[in-house]
């Protein structure tokens, strides 16, 4: 369950709210732990609840408590709100890969045993004020996306380098873009490949908005059969973390059985 805070609707200098086909430039202006709650966690998840990279080598949960947090704190999730359209995309999208994705995926078969897509669900659904177990509760805990992958919207990117000074281009495909950030995070990988690999953390953000208006069809090109499939642009700003030592695996597309994949780096990834 990721925690975001949002939707935060945003206007212009006049009070005019950002509208469909414009771009949200959010900068990072500051982030870091929260005062008080200076610790994190890692942590992997149950082979019974969704599991994660390496489910099939460590199937039970487990997770391990961090005290120094460092001044490097990238967030997780940066997003706008989708259009019911696209909403309607992605469910749909989602829904065939659940149903008909092992037919054709190619990875090695451990990770088969993986959910395939996280569907809309009441399980695990955190909606703010809206009151469970009602009506109103129900339909959108059955239509809502998940937060797991990143999307259209931006999402649950999980870029290393995203700290302050960064700036993300997001698309806008509502009125007032509803902005929404969180899932903090003082150490990690590209991708969070893991699943709960990152150290997660409880922390703040101070952001600063510009709408650039139609900004979607100036600077982004649709990658899919609609204007809608776009993907936001990241730009990575000054802080970057600094390592005195390190170590470095190399990953070979061999798996664990001793088969030789042909350039596969899922299997390399993972082998490192």
């Amino acid at each position: 369950v990721h925690y975001l805070s949002g939707p935060i609707r945003v206007l212009d200098k006049d009070g005019t709210p950002a509208k469909p086909g414009d771009l949200l430039a959010v900068e990072i202006c500051n982030l870091g732990p929260l005062p008080g709650d200076e610790w994190g966690f890692t942590a992997t998840f149950d082979r019974e609840n969704g599991g994660g990279f390496l489910t099939d080598h460590f199937p039970c949960a487990t997770k391990a408590i961090w005290s120094e947090i460092p001044r490097f704190n990238p967030p997780g999730i940066v997003g706008t709100a989708p259009s019911m359209e696209l909403l309607n995309i992605w469910n749909e999208r989602e829904r065939e890969l659940e149903e008909n994705g092992l037919n054709s995926m190619k990875l090695c078969e451990v990770l088969h045993q993986r959910p395939l897509a996280n569907l809309p669900s009441t399980k695990g659904c955190v909606l703010g004020g809206i009151k469970e177990g009602t009506p109103e509760w129900e339909k959108i805990a059955l239509e809502a996306a998940r937060t797991i992958p990143g999307r259209e919207n931006g999402g649950n990117c999980d870029i290393k380098n995203l700290s302050s000074g960064s700036k993300i281009y997001l698309p806008v495909f509502i009125e007032g873009a509803n902005l929404s950030t969180g899932d903090m995070h003082f150490s990690q990988g590209d991708g969070e490949i893991s699943f709960c690999g990152a150290i997660e953390m409880s922390g703040f953000l101070e952001l600063k908005c510009e709408i650039i208006r139609d900004g979607m069809k100036e600077y982004l090109t649709p990658m899919g059969p609609t204007p809608l499939h776009v993907n936001p642009i990241f730009e990575i700003g000054p802080v970057e973390p600094r390592f005195s030592e390190w170590l470095v695996f190399e990953g070979i597309s061999v798996d664990e059985s001793g088969k030789q994949h042909y350039l596969d780096a899922t299997v390399a990834y993972k082998r490192a």
